[in-house]
Formats: structure tokens, sequence, C-alpha cells
């Protein structure tokens, strides 16, 4: 708001003097929900939600009301009090609440009423954030034959793509056109990625197992078939296994191959594995980093490689099954 004075002569409606003041912007009430717990929060059930808020408005705030759910489900109601400066942001942690399952849960939350009145930006009040939560560990004879179409083969899987743009693991099987891999161990379908569609170098696509508890003398098994675009410049696209002990707080690297020593069929612009030759096993003795008993999570992590094949332009990698 700003005043604009004057003084004016009646008469002949001369004006004599005029002054101004410097605008001054009017107060007003406005807290956004700037952002919500995100990413994996480990192999709890009971898990405590942390928002931030911001006061984008102009008075101090020191109340609010938060309505906050996990996956849609019943809201809980969280009552703000403290101080927030204008422009300052503010984290709060929320009661706990209860995942139900392992896997995929979303947590989403709004703020409103701030100073116990109408917010006058109501836009910016709510943010959600997908979670993932390992639970209830598999035995150790824990196995997988991607023989069904559904992926990941349960919501205890985790599947995460750096690039955001879809070409990341997925079933064989949901390939287009759909693909029955042969000559591997367990036939039928098989976690799929095709490598050569992501366009830059060094993006991580990573598959993450269910917790496993482990048993005597553990061994990681699993077959692979890769194939490159072309033989020139064996690209360093690089597949690795991890583990974590602590509910993927940490991981220890386990596996790593590269170039000539990961693939398993020459040069091929569409591999697809046919037959027992295009397979390697692999195996991983579990037993140099765990002891029986142990709760681990088990990672499967691609990283695409220079790019050497111009219509693809991305990872050199025309394909990868396990």
């Amino acid at each position: 708001m700003a005043v604009v004075a004057f003084i004016q002569d009646d008469g002949n409606k001369k004006v004599l003097n005029t002054a101004y003041s410097e605008p001054v912007p009017l107060p007003f009430l406005d807290i956004s929900m700037n952002s919500v717990s995100e990413g994996s929060i480990g192999c709890i059930k009971s898990f405590s939600p942390v928002v931030e808020l911001k006061n984008s408005g102009t008075p101090v705030i020191t109340s609010a009301v938060i309505d906050y759910t996990i996956d849609n489900g019943s809201v809980n109601t969280f009552k703000f009090n403290g101080a927030i400066s204008p422009g300052a942001k503010e984290k709060v942690v929320l009661p706990s609440v209860i995942l139900n399952a392992p896997g995929k849960h979303f947590l989403t939350a709004t703020v409103k009423t701030p100073n116990g009145q109408t917010d006058t930006n109501t836009g910016t009040d709510s943010k959600a954030g997908e979670l993932f939560s390992y639970s209830d560990p598999a035995s150790a004879l824990f196995s997988e034959s991607f023989s069904s179409n559904t992926f990941p083969p349960t919501n205890a899987w985790n599947v995460e793509d750096e690039s955001k743009y879809g070409y990341t693991w997925q079933n064989s099987l949901n390939d287009s056109p759909s693909l029955s891999v042969s000559g591997s161990a367990s036939g039928g379908g098989a976690a799929q990625i095709r490598a050569a569609w992501i366009w830059r170098q060094g993006i991580v696509n990573s598959m993450t197992l269910p917790l496993i508890k482990t048993g005597i003398g553990s061994v990681l098994n699993f077959y692979l078939a890769a194939a490159p675009m072309e033989d020139v410049g064996i690209p360093d696209q690089k597949m690795e296994v991890f583990i974590s002990k602590d509910c993927g707080q940490s991981w220890i690297n386990v596996y790593s191959k590269t170039g000539k020593d990961f693939f398993t069929h020459g040069a091929s612009s569409d591999f697809e594995p046919s037959q027992p030759s295009d397979w390697r096993k692999e195996s991983i003795k579990l037993s140099s980093y765990v002891g029986p008993n142990d709760e681990i999570i088990v990672k499967f992590v691609v990283t695409s490689g220079k790019g050497i094949n111009n219509a693809a332009d991305g990872g050199g990698t025309n394909a990868i099954f396990i």
C-alpha cells in the first residue's frame, strides 16, 4: 500500500505541491508445505514423518494445523506451535504412523489455518512423497523366476530409475513385443533392462530385492545374459551387486563387472537370449560378508556407459537379463 498527497488551488485547479510514501506491503498470512519425507525408511513399521513448513507471508507464524495420511488412509492431525519468521523454514516431526506392509507407501501432508486464520494462498499447502519400507524378511531359500507378468514381483521389491525416462528394469514378458527368454535355468521371463535406450552416461538403475534372512553358508546365485550393440570399443557398461546389513543405511559391494568381463554374448543390435550359451551363472558367497540369521537387502545396480551406437546414443549395451 502507498499514500499519495497533493495541495490544489480549488479556484483554478492547479496542483501546488505533491508527495507520496514508499509502498508498504500489506500484512498477509501464507504458509507453505515445502517438503515431506521421501525415500527408503529402512526396516521399520512404525514411522515418524518429517515435513518442512515455510512462511511465505509477512507476520511471524506461531501456529498451524497439519493433516497427513499414508496411502490415502485415515487422516492424522497435528497442531504446530512455534515461531516461523517471514521467509524462514522449519522442520516438524509428526507423530508416528504404522506401515502395514513392506514396499512403497505414499505420504501426503497439508498445512492450513496459520495463526488460526485463513491462508491467503492455498495452492502451496500440500505435498506428497514416496516412501519405501523393508520388513518381514523372507527365508534364506528365497528365489524368483520372473515367470509372472507382474513386475516388480511383489510390493516388497523396489525399482529406481535415476533418469526418470522409464528405461529401467522390467519383466521381459512385458517387453514390446513380449519376450519369453529361453536357455536360462528357470525359463520364461527375466528381469530385463534395455540399457542402450539410456542416452546419458552414468545413469544408475537399481533393482532391490525384499529383506532376506540368511542361512548357514548362504550363496546368491543368478544367471546373467548381456550383449553390446557393437564390438567397437566395448562400452564401459557396469553392473554391480550390493548388500546391506543395516536396512539400506550402508552398502557393501559384493560383485562388479564391466566391459568384456561383463558380456555373455557378442555384438547384437537386438539381443534376445535363446540358448544356454547366452547365459552365465554367477555365484556370490554371502557367507564371506554375513552370518546365519542376518537380515540383508540385495540390490542389483546397472550404470550406463558411453554411447557407441548413434541410433541408440546410449549405454552401448543392447540388453541385460537376469
